[in-house]
């Protein structure tokens, strides 16, 4: 009877594929020991509270970047950037060991956190992506990368909170590293700021921009971020090609309104979507609604946006 064939060389199938996962947590050659790596160094930065804390994570942070390098076959140029940043970081994380000026260096230790998880997602997408089939390295290694990108966020918020004035959530004080992770990552995956929110610049706009850039990644949009309306006609001049324009209207130096002017100049066909807590659609003169394909009022939600982006969406 062909059934308990068909069932035995199932199970064995599956077998097979678990061995191989379980090999892949100890192999120097896979992303399965970097994603553990990863979740000890979560363990760790939301578990230690004490001075020298930061020094440990910062050591485990080095190892793990540096496998992570190793698995993605870095290329020389990235190594090289990389090895100047995990010396500097492991001076700083031995110097913090013994200094009493805790304020300093933990900002220096933070900063630097952030660095090297910026570093190791760069080599490892870089890897998965010539990877001829989606298989579980592949999929391990996506994993790894999108977890480091969540925690490069947090340790920047955590960076933002010990060099600005005030506590970093507002009336819900200056936050702990389990407080950062948390917010960090759900601000990632989209699904709302929960009870933290940042209290003032750069910790909204960086926030906005880890939840926007994901969103559009995951519709299939590739994202560009630019500081200022100078800084984007400055990458339009510069020769780079993008589908869709997306600004607020209140920034400093040149406003959205400027931009979108100027764009209309340059490139007649590009269409500029924009975003406003001062005025809605209704409020805008036939000159000034020329200028733009759609208006998202603040405060709005993501899904919100997802419909004005909807036309613009990429075809898969």
């Amino acid at each position: 009877m062909p059934r308990p064939t068909n069932n035995a060389a199932e199970q064995e199938r599956q077998a097979r594929a678990l061995r191989r996962l379980l090999r892949s947590f100890r192999s120097t050659d896979s992303y399965g020991l970097v994603l553990l790596m990863i979740i000890a160094t979560y363990v760790l930065a939301v578990s230690l509270s004490a001075r020298w804390s930061g020094s440990i994570v910062l050591f485990v942070q080095i190892a793990t970047v540096r496998l992570s390098l190793h698995t993605s076959r870095a290329r020389r140029g990235l190594v090289a950037v990389s090895n100047v940043i995990l010396v500097v970081a492991a001076v700083g994380a031995v110097a913090n060991l013994f200094s009493e000026h805790e304020s300093g260096l933990r900002s220096f230790v933070f900063i630097t956190s952030s660095a090297l998880y910026v570093v190791a997602p760069i080599s490892i997408v870089r890897n998965i992506a010539y990877r001829r089939q989606v298989d579980q390295e592949t999929m391990l290694g996506a994993l790894a990368a999108y977890l480091l990108i969540g925690m490069a966020f947090a340790f920047t918020y955590r960076f933002l909170g010990s060099v600005q004035g005030g506590p970093f959530f507002g009336s819900d004080g200056e936050g702990t590293m389990s407080e950062d992770l948390f917010f960090s990552f759900i601000t990632l995956t989209t699904t709302g700021y929960g009870n933290l929110v940042p209290a003032g610049n750069p910790g909204q706009s960086l926030a906005v921009l880890e939840a926007l850039g994901d969103m559009l990644a995951e519709d299939g949009h590739t994202v560009l971020s630019a500081g200022s309306g100078g800084e984007a006609l400055a990458l339009l001049d510069g020769g780079e090609r993008v589908d869709l324009v997306i600004t607020d209207l209140g920034m400093p130096g040149m406003t959205g309104w400027e931009l979108a002017r100027a764009l209309r100049t340059r490139q007649p066909d590009l269409p500029v979507g924009l975003i406003s807590g001062w005025t809605s659609s209704a409020d805008f003169s036939a000159e000034e609604a020329s200028h733009v394909a759609f208006v998202v009022a603040k405060p709005y939600t993501l899904g919100a946006l997802r419909t004005a982006l909807a036309p613009f969406r990429p075809r898969r």
